[in-house]
């Protein structure tokens, strides 16, 4: 994080502690993830650094992305002790952007071996993609297929450790989201 007092990158799973066939890709902008889920702020205050790290499988996925946001003071706990309360009773919510608004379908998961305090749960959301146009005279179209991803939350003492690991169309690999979950910190 631009500014930020360094104490994140060391929460990040360095690749190595992935199973084999995992490659680093360029993390998108680690300015924050301003969302609410399930009643829940995810990031409800300013963090003092935050970091950020994507892997992927192959080109189609699977995909893993971690997130780490750190806080002066106990913002991490009041955060995965919310999600706590709220997932079991959680069945959809809405993320909006700029781009417009999704809607999340939601249930509790329990991830053996992971971290005690984890907080985890799977969601699908519909995304519409293009379809590539055959032909010279054929019109370009789009279909819709399911994002699935299987998000956990855990607190490292001040830290906000979040790792998403998410498929188009097939379940995720939750044996590397409990390896990235147990590595953090």
């Amino acid at each position: 994080m631009k500014g930020g007092n360094g104490s994140a990158a060391p929460l990040l799973v360095p690749t190595s502690a992935l199973p084999s066939g995992w490659t680093a890709t360029k993390a998108r902008d680690t300015r924050g993830y301003r969302m609410t889920v399930c009643g829940v702020d995810l990031e409800p205050s300013e963090p003092v650094d935050g970091a950020q790290q994507n892997w992927r499988r192959s080109s189609g996925g699977p995909y893993l992305e971690q997130h780490v946001r750190v806080y002066p003071d106990a913002t991490a706990q009041r955060v995965v002790a919310a999600l706590a309360r709220k997932m079991p009773g959680c069945t959809t919510y809405t993320a909006k952007d700029d781009k417009g608004q999704s809607t999340f379908a939601v249930e509790k998961r329990a991830l053996k071996g992971a971290p005690s305090g984890t907080v985890a749960w799977r969601q699908r959301v519909p995304l519409v993609v293009p379809v590539a146009a055959s032909g010279p005279t054929a019109t370009p179209t789009t279909r819709t297929v399911e994002v699935v991803q299987d998000v956990a939350v855990r607190r490292v003492g001040a830290a906000v450790v979040l790792v998403n690991a998410y498929a188009v169309e097939a379940d995720p690999d939750d044996a590397v989201l409990v390896t990235a979950l147990t590595e953090a910190g």
